[in-house]
C-alpha cells in the first residue's frame, strides 16, 4: 500500500478527528485556569462539580455528545480549582519588618555562576506570619539545596511591585510577590527526598560534562550548557548580551527551547543506536522529565 504524502492537502472531514489529540483534552483545563485567573473561584464546589461531571462522562461514554460535554465541564472546573490551589496569593503585600526569619519550602534552586551561593523560588510555610503560601524569590549564600527541602531562612525581605519591570517582572510572572536577599540557612526543617538529591547530583554532573566536553573551551562549554540545560547564567557577558538582544535568552531560559534541543539530541542518539521506537520514546520522555 502506497504511503500517503504528508504534504498533500486533506479536507477537514469528520473522520480526520477519530482520535482526539492530547491538546484538545488540555483546552478545557486551560480554559479553567483562565477563568480562575480572571474572576477567582472557590476550589471546593468546583472540584465537586468536576468530579460529578467526570462520573457522568464515564456513565454516558456510549453517548458521544453527552460524554464530550461532561468532559469539557469536568476539565474546565477541575482546571480552575487546580489553578486556584496551586497559584500563590497575588494580592499586594506589606512588609513590616525588613529582616525576618521564615520557613520556606524550596521549589527551585540554581547555583550561581561563580559558585558563591544560589538563587531560586520557594513557598513560605509559616501559617502565622501573614505570608503563608506566598511564593518568594530566594538569593542565599551557601551550598545549593535540592528541591523539596524545607529550610529556615534569615535575610532581608522586600515586596515585588505589581508594575515591576526587568527581572522583577519575570519573578511576578512566576507568581512571586516577595524577595529574600542575603539569605542564610539557619536549619533544616524537612530534608529533600532521596530522588531530589539524586536528580540534583545528576544535573550537576551533566552540566559539568557539557561544560568540559567535547572541547577544552570554557566559553563554548558554557554555551552548550546554556542551550541544552537552560543555564544562561553560565554564558559570558558578551554572549549573554547577544542572547538578550536577539531574543534567544528568552527562548532558552523562559520558553523552554533548551528542552526541545535536548529532545532532538536524544532522538538522534536513539536513531543512531537503532533502538525500538516505543521503548526509546518512553526512555526519552523519562529523561526529559528528570
Amino acid at each position: 500500500m502506497a504511503r500517503p504524502d504528508p504534504l498533500e492537502p486533506d479536507s477537514l472531514t469528520a473522520d480526520r478527528f477519530g482520535h482526539c489529540p492530547a491538546l484538545w483534552l488540555a483546552l478545557p483545563l486551560l480554559l479553567g485556569c483562565s477563568l480562575d485567573a480572571a474572576i477567582g473561584i472557590a476550589p471546593g464546589p468546583w472540584l465537586l462539580v468536576g468530579a460529578l461531571a467526570a462520573a457522568l462522562g464515564w456513565v454516558a461514554r456510549r453517548q458521544a455528545f453527552v460524554a464530550g460535554l461532561a468532559i469539557v465541564i469536568a476539565g474546565t472546573t477541575i482546571g480552575a480549582a487546580w489553578h486556584q490551589l496551586r497559584m500563590p496569593p497575588q494580592s499586594p503585600v506589606t512588609v513590616r519588618r525588613p529582616f525576618v526569619e521564615l520557613p520556606i519550602l524550596v521549589e527551585h534552586a540554581t547555583p550561581r555562576k561563580d559558585g558563591e551561593g544560589w538563587t531560586g523560588l520557594g513557598w513560605i510555610t509559616d501559617r502565622d506570619g501573614g505570608y503563608f503560601r506566598r511564593r518568594i524569590a530566594l538569593s542565599a549564600r551557601g551550598a545549593c539545596p535540592a528541591e523539596g527541602a524545607e529550610l529556615m531562612f534569615a535575610g532581608g525581605l522586600t515586596a515585588i511591585a505589581a508594575d515591576a519591570d526587568g527581572y522583577d517582572a519575570w519573578l511576578r510572572s512566576q507568581g512571586a510577590t516577595l524577595k529574600l536577599r542575603g539569605g542564610r540557612v539557619l536549619g533544616v526543617l524537612a530534608p529533600p527526598s532521596r530522588f531530589a538529591v539524586w536528580r540534583q547530583a545528576q544535573q550537576a554532573r551533566l552540566e559539568k560534562w557539557l561544560r568540559a566536553l567535547p572541547w577544552d573551551d570554557p566559553d563554548g562549554g558554557a554555551l552548550l550548557a546554556a542551550t541544552m540545560l537552560g543555564r544562561t547564567a553560565l554564558l559570558p557577558a558578551d554572549a549573554k548580551e547577544a542572547f538578550a538582544a536577539t531574543g534567544t535568552l528568552h527562548l532558552f531560559a523562559i520558553s523552554g527551547l533548551h528542552i526541545a534541543g535536548m529532545a532532538a539530541a536524544l532522538l538522534w542518539l536513539a536513531k543512531r543506536a537503532r533502538l525500538p521506537e516505543l521503548p526509546a520514546g518512553v526512555a526519552i520522555l523519562g529523561l526529559l522529565w528528570l
